[in-house]
């Protein structure tokens, strides 16, 4: 499952945030950056076309730039902004017009090209104008831009191939003071949604818009709800015949300061959210739909394996979940009904791969042919804690599948998408993911999953800073690290995928970036008890030029160290005063032990004894150092309470968190070596000679 990008807000979308999507399932869990796959898309494979404006469309008209008052954003003035949308049951329309001004030559590189994603299997977009403003005078870009249909596929390095085209759009001579105005339609819709619908469209911005429209026609027979989220706009309701018509008249909008630090799952900004589901029972049936197919023989074939292999019900759980794990890929395609349907699961099998969606299902018939329950449920990576609160009932308001389990009396959450998990059904990392749907007949509302917090540390650093032989000398390193949980989980997919040489040339980098030249004495080692789901990994290092010169003292040099297991709990740019919740990073237990082998056998070092603690509602935090002779040890723990806290608690954390990042970072004050000077030359017989005369000439 994953939510795919309707333009509801083209370049606002990325500008403003908060802008609609109408996602399609199959996201891409633990996603890292992809170069994008780039082709030209033959002519006539796509489909878009100039049409002239639908009937149901109201024109509005923006302001001119004289009388406009909207400040530019980044060099853009959006003067104006219309959305309006069109779901009579069975097909839906969206019209979106817009004009935007640039004030400045950043502002250009913005308005000078645009770019409309679609899915060439059942969509079209509908061109209805693309002009120029300059001075006043409209010119028509038709038959002046380039029109450009590009295949963009920017994650199918992360197994996410959504089989949409780009139409790409160049306008030749834009210049500063000139403005843009695009208007297109783009109808068509996938069949899996039956005669459902679902719409999350902006109204709230972090920069204003001279003027905003929005109009949403919406057949009252299938009409399920629709609210506004949020504050700062207001919404008329209104009937045309069999058509429930919603509002929010053209009218500007001002700006609000967006606050950084904002959980996933929280709004700023206000929204309109239309739905055709009546209830979260609605969705089930839906599900259930696409959800519910027969069990094939391949399946029994691989269940009737994991049952001679694995005698417990416990032992067939864990190792089910495994088999799809690392003998499934992960391969997301979303091509036509691809991003709501899954695949029939012997089809999954065949061809080894599948996506969230289909890796779940897979898992659940596997579980289902060995006589133990389960079923898929719909779940959201990012904002699954505030679904609740969040969202009206629809499919779309997930982004994700996973896995329920019931067994012995107890439940269990599993995301088949990851990968090389570790341990046993007792310590299975679960996922940790808020509010979820399960897919299961007589469900009529979403269920929280328990926060998954760790008894222990799941990351514990052991670390040993040999300074004893001076700054003369390269400082001697050692480190052990131990990972539980999913720290373990991702550290063995990690050397999965690049094993120890790749582990070490990332770690060597990070080294020399902290401590300048480093070197690895001897190849780090790792190993793992998956069963335990435990992974250590051992390293030994020479840093060969970690002394820098000290800030005041011309005769010391400093080593400067900071805790780099220590993250910071939240966003270190949020603010204290706001209006917004405060993210945590949750859930977060992190130990580290670092010993630093001291000079001179630990004499004349004055290294007191130190005692911190910060506690609040985000997280508690705890600093002991102590010297024994040569050795000072420092050990910290920083453990999260909460994924996030209220607002009125902000200060208090943001300034605990402050305190923590001061106390992770210390250096060591060391005096620098006095450099022998070498004697000086023997003086040559011509040279005292010299000097002689010189002396009796000075003498006269």
């Amino acid at each position: 499952m994953a939510r795919r990008r309707i333009w509801t807000g083209l370049v606002l979308a990325m500008v403003l945030g908060g802008a609609a999507v109408l996602p399609a399932f199959a996201q891409v869990a633990g996603a890292q950056a992809a170069s994008a796959q780039v082709a030209a898309v033959p002519t006539g494979e796509a489909a878009w076309r100039w049409a002239p404006l639908p009937d149901w469309v109201v024109p509005v008209e923006p302001i001119k730039s004289a009388d406009a008052t909207a400040r530019a954003a980044d060099g853009v003035r959006y003067l104006l902004y219309d959305r309006q949308y069109r779901f009579d049951g069975t097909d839906n329309a969206f019209f979106f017009r817009e004009l935007r001004e640039a004030s400045t030559v950043g502002g250009v590189e913005e308005i000078a090209d645009l770019r409309l994603s679609f899915d060439p299997t059942h969509e079209e977009i509908l061109l209805h104008s693309v002009k120029l403003v300059r001075d006043g005078v409209v010119t028509d870009l038709r038959n002046v831009s380039k029109f450009e249909l590009l295949r963009e596929e920017a994650d199918l390095d992360d197994g996410y191939y959504s089989g949409e085209v780009t139409l790409y759009i160049r306008h030749p001579d834009v210049r500063r003071g000139d403005a843009i105005e695009i208007a297109y339609t783009r109808t068509g819709r996938s069949t899996t949604l039956g005669n459902h619908d679902q719409i999350d469209f902006g109204l709230t911005w972090s920069i204003p818009v001279e003027r905003q429209h929005v109009r949403v026609l919406w057949s009252t027979a299938h009409l399920g709800a629709w609210r506004v989220v949020g504050s700062g706009a207001e919404i008329t309701e209104t009937r045309e015949g069999p058509m429930t018509v919603l509002t929010f008249a053209p009218a500007p909008v001002p700006g609000q300061p967006s606050e950084r630090g904002i959980p996933d799952w929280r709004r700023q900004y206000a929204g309109l959210q239309v739905s055709s589901f009546r209830d979260w029972a609605d969705v089930v049936a839906w599900g259930l739909g696409h959800y519910n197919q027969p069990i094939p023989a391949e399946v029994r074939v691989i269940s009737a394996e994991l049952r001679a292999e694995h005698p417990t019900p416990e032992e067939q759980i864990a190792a089910a979940l495994r088999f799809v794990q690392d003998d499934v890929r992960y391969l997301a395609v979303l091509v036509g009904t691809g991003g709501y349907a899954p695949r029939p699961t012997a089809e999954v099998l065949r061809s080894r791969f599948g996506d969230c969606k289909e890796k779940s299902l897979l898992f659940v018939q596997l579980l289902r042919a060995l006589n133990i329950d389960a079923v898929p449920a719909f779940a959201d990576l990012d904002e699954g804690r505030g679904i609740d609160t969040g969202q009206l009932p629809a499919p779309q308001a997930f982004d994700h599948v996973i896995a329920r389990v019931s067994h012995a009396g107890k439940t269990y959450w599993f995301d088949a998408t990851r990968r090389h998990q570790g341990g046993t059904l007792a310590n299975l990392t679960q996922a940790d993911l808020g509010f979820v749907l399960p897919l299961k007949a007589g469900v009529a509302a979403l269920e929280r999953i328990p926060d998954q917090v760790p008894t222990e540390p799941t990351l514990e650093m052991f670390e040993t800073i040999d300074l004893s032989a001076g700054p003369d000398a390269p400082v001697k390193m050692q480190v052990r690290t131990v990972m539980r949980g999913e720290e373990a989980d991702s550290i063995r997919a990690r050397l999965a995928d690049d094993g120890v040489d790749g582990l070490e040339e990332s770690y060597g980098q990070f080294y020399e970036g902290e401590f300048g030249p480093t070197v690895f004495v001897g190849r780090m080692r790792s190993t793992d008890d998956r069963e335990a789901n435990v992974v250590e990994v051992f390293e030994e290092l020479e840093l060969l030029d970690a002394f820098t010169p000290h800030d005041t003292d011309e005769t010391a040099v400093k080593f400067t160290y900071r805790a780099h297991a220590l993250s910071s709990p939240v966003n270190d740019r949020a603010q204290r005063r706001r209006t917004t919740p405060l993210a945590v990073t949750f859930p977060n237990h992190v130990r580290t032990q670092t010993t630093v082998i001291l000079t001179d056998g630990g004499e004349n070092w004055n290294l007191p004894g130190e005692r911190v603690d910060l506690n609040n509602p985000a997280f508690d935090f705890r600093l002991r150092s102590r010297r024994v002779k040569e050795r000072y040890t420092m050990e910290y723990t920083l453990k999260s309470k909460a994924a996030e806290v209220g607002e009125e608690h902000a200060t208090t954390v943001i300034r605990d968190t402050d305190r923590l990042q001061r106390e992770a970072y210390w250096s060591l004050t060391v005096r620098a070596p006095v450099r022998a000077q070498a004697p000086a030359p023997a003086e040559t017989t011509g040279a005292r000679v010299g000097r002689a005369i010189r002396e009796a000439f000075e003498a006269q």
